[in-house]
């Protein structure tokens, strides 16, 4: 056999010491006489042990059940019978019972059990699916009533395993090893293969990105080149045609200079241009205006003299005959005239109530400089105190106002975003710092608008110290102008807390934040000495500008545009000094709002917030503004140039006053 395997003896049967066939049980032995006896035992018909039907209808009775068929003769063996017999004479009985007594049967299984001759029946009615299948019937399996028997193969019956079998199994279990470890090895080294396959492939892409940036990146820079190369060329030629441009203008200019002032002198000169009104005004009108000035400022100088003469005259020889009656000239000042009934008819008395009527009419104040006025102060500084509080109340109500809303917002949108757990809007913000810079700035315009034309618009009481100090306004004013200034910011803090309560409310927020709205408080990272140097040179600006742009020798503005200009003045030292201690420059628009805070609920600690800042809103802004004024006193007014009648000034921005 090519490639088989072959046995070392041929095969031979085993050897067993038993019958070929198997003897029958004695339980289904049946003996000739029992059959000639019982000829039906030979009929399938009458043989017991065959179930007609279904299996499940009624249990398999089997033969040797003395209870089913007692009549039956018995077809086990007479030893098997005597056996049997044998052992139930053998087996232990109960004793008889003692006198008196008798026997009860007693139940000894595990579970009790009613013993009755009737195994109890029910019915039971069941209902099958219209459709449902007939179950098969089962395969008939005859219950087992032979003796099981066994085959005992030993040791080298078959064959010899270790020199037969062994070896196979050997060469069988190597070679699938064998072939196994192969197997694996190939997986692996396929797998191996398609990792470096795959790290070739992520290598050899890379490089043909890199590849194609390259040349995208070389494609770029060439037509960059190419374009800056044309650029460079469509330049040359502009700079090439402008030079030439240029030369032809130049060489125009030059040639026609010239050639245009001699045929212009020639036009002038032989009178083609003649202008008739300059010919008029220069032979006719201009001589008798040189000699109407010079009658006038002749007869002007002769009145004033003769003026001061009668003036004298009457002073002495009429000061008992004549009653003080008080009159208003055209200036809004009272001042004692004359009462010309009183006067005695000569020609010194006629000629001075000549002069109080001139006066009257506003053509010159000079002859009652030396007569004592007695004005109505204490009228007059409460008008000016009224106005002062009204330009700040506004300048509180809109500044304070725009804080408000802009401080209100703000915690409104947190508030919401906190509840609702989204990012905080801040396009939902009402304002910001640039909207308080502008807010102000326009607040401080319209109040100087409203007080300047009664009071000057000081609306702060740095200014109008400051103003005092450098003699431009009195100091039994100075009081009335601080209080009317300091109660007007209160009042404007009232109306911008009554505008905005039911927002108070409705956040319940009662600390620095909304303190805030109305008084200043320095950041976090400013201290006091910090903060006290913030408003100095917050304040410095302020009035160093004021001066600049009220000084009317040194390029004013306009009358009507300087509130305008203050304001926008103001608005840029809040937009570059204003963020650190919020820009007071103000003591009455910082002190009277605070003080408002402490009485509507915010208490005491609007004085203590920020370790005592209060104080600092109040001194710093007038030192500051005193810097100011001085800096710009003694470093720019003083060295303005001295005006001389007779004399052309030499700046067109002297005082209308003095020209």
């Amino acid at each position: 056999m090519q490639g088989g395997f072959e046995y070392a003896s041929q095969p031979r049967s085993v050897a067993v010491k038993r019958s070929k066939y198997r003897e029958p049980t004695a339980q289904y032995v049946v003996t000739a006489s029992q059959a000639s006896n019982n000829d039906k035992g030979q009929n399938l018909m009458y043989d017991r042990r065959i179930v007609r039907g279904s299996t499940y209808a009624k249990p398999v009775v089997l033969e040797d059940s003395a209870a089913t068929s007692p009549a039956r003769p018995s077809r086990l063996p007479k030893k098997i019978q005597e056996v049997d017999s044998l052992a139930s004479s053998t087996r232990p009985l109960t004793p008889p019972p003692m006198d008196g007594r008798q026997h009860m049967d007693i139940q000894t299984e595990n579970y009790l059990e009613e013993l009755t001759d009737k195994v109890p029946e029910a019915d039971v009615e069941t209902q099958t699916e219209a459709f449902m299948d007939q179950l098969p019937v089962p395969l008939f399996v005859p219950q087992k009533r032979g003796v099981d028997a066994s085959t005992q193969i030993d040791h080298g019956d078959l064959f010899d395993f270790d020199l037969e079998v062994a070896p196979i199994l050997e060469v069988l279990v190597g070679k699938t090893l064998e072939v196994s470890v192969m197997e694996v090895l190939e997986e692996e080294e396929v797998k191996e293969l398609r990792t470096r396959q795959d790290i070739f492939e992520q290598a050899r892409n890379a490089e043909l990105a890199e590849v194609q940036r390259l040349e995208a990146e070389a494609k770029r820079k060439q037509e960059e080149k190419t374009r800056r190369l044309e650029e460079e060329k469509a330049r040359v030629v502009a700079q090439a045609e402008l030079q030439e441009k240029l030369a032809a203008r130049s060489f125009a200019k030059h040639y026609l200079a010239d050639l245009h002032t001699a045929v212009f002198s020639t036009l002038v000169t032989t009178g083609h241009f003649q202008d008739p009104m300059e010919k008029e005004v220069t032979e006719a009108f201009m001589p008798y205006l040189i000699q109407r000035a010079c009658v006038n400022v002749e007869q002007i100088a002769f009145s004033r003299a003769l003026a001061e003469v009668l003036v004298d005259e009457a002073i002495h020889k009429t000061s008992s005959s004549f009653d003080p009656v008080r009159v208003v000239n055209s200036n809004g000042f009272p001042y004692h005239a004359l009462h010309v009934s009183t006067f005695k008819k000569t020609p010194a008395c006629n000629h001075i109530c000549s002069m109080f009527k001139a006066n009257d009419q506003g053509e010159d104040d000079s002859v009652i400089d030396s007569i004592p006025e007695t004005r109505d102060d204490r009228q007059d500084k409460l008008r000016k105190a009224f106005a002062e509080g009204l330009g700040t109340m506004i300048l509180v109500l809109i500044g304070d106002g725009v804080v408000a809303q802009t401080v209100i917002s703000q915690q409104m949108e947190l508030r919401n975003a906190k509840l609702t757990s989204n990012p905080m809007d801040v396009t939902a913000f009402a304002g910001d710092w640039m909207s308080i810079s502008l807010g102000f700035g326009i607040a401080l315009m319209l109040g100087i608008y409203v007080s300047g034309g009664v009071s000057g618009g000081h609306l702060n009481p740095a200014v109008s110290i400051t103003m005092a100090v450098f003699k431009k306004l009195e100091w039994s004013y100075l009081p009335y102008y601080i209080g009317g200034q300091t109660a007007g910011a209160f009042l404007g803090a009232v109306f911008v807390y009554l505008g905005y309560r039911p927002a108070f409310v409705d956040l319940n927020i009662w600390d620095q934040t909304t303190a805030g709205i109305f008084a200043t408080y320095p950041k976090s990272h400013m201290t006091l000495v910090e903060g006290f140097i913030d408003e100095i040179v917050g304040s410095f600006l302020l009035l160093l500008g004021i001066f600049a742009i009220t000084d009317k020798r040194n390029n004013p503005a306009d009358p009507g545009s300087r509130p305008a200009i203050i304001g926008m003045l103001l608005a840029g030292i809040a937009m570059s000094f204003g963020y650190n201690t919020g820009f007071a420059l103000n003591p009455a628009r910082d002190f009277g709002p605070r003080l408002f805070t402490l009485m509507a609920g915010w208490g005491g600690n609007v004085f203590v917030y920020g370790n005592g800042y209060f104080w600092v809103p109040i001194f710093a802004p007038v030192f500051g503004g005193l810097a100011g004024a001085f800096v710009y006193t003694y470093c720019i007014e003083r060295f303005h140039p001295q005006y001389v009648p007779g004399n052309r000034p030499s700046s067109s921005t002297i005082d209308e006053d003095m020209a």
